[in-house]
């Protein structure tokens, strides 16, 4: 595989993670627009388990992750274009 797939491949994983992370942005701001923010009122006891469920969420999404990194380190003849 040349140098510049690999560099391809790298920038693609940035730009994957860059647009997933805009999504949630957009919402969180569309939310806030409507006047429906999510975190609104909120008590102590629930920004406890706010913040366990948002770790599950991120431990959840990890091997997804790590699968799209080790396509773009390791691509098999298939996933090329």
């Amino acid at each position: 595989m040349s140098r510049r797939w690999a560099l391809a491949g790298n920038r693609f994983t940035f730009v994957a993670i860059t647009f997933e992370l805009s999504l949630g942005l957009v919402g969180c701001l569309l939310s806030w627009a409507v006047g429906d923010w999510p975190r609104v009122a909120v008590e102590a006891i629930e920004v406890r388990a706010a913040w366990r469920d948002t770790g599950i969420g991120l431990a959840a999404a990890l091997p997804f992750l790590a699968g799209l990194v080790l396509i773009d380190r390791h691509p098999t003849e298939f996933l090329q274009p």
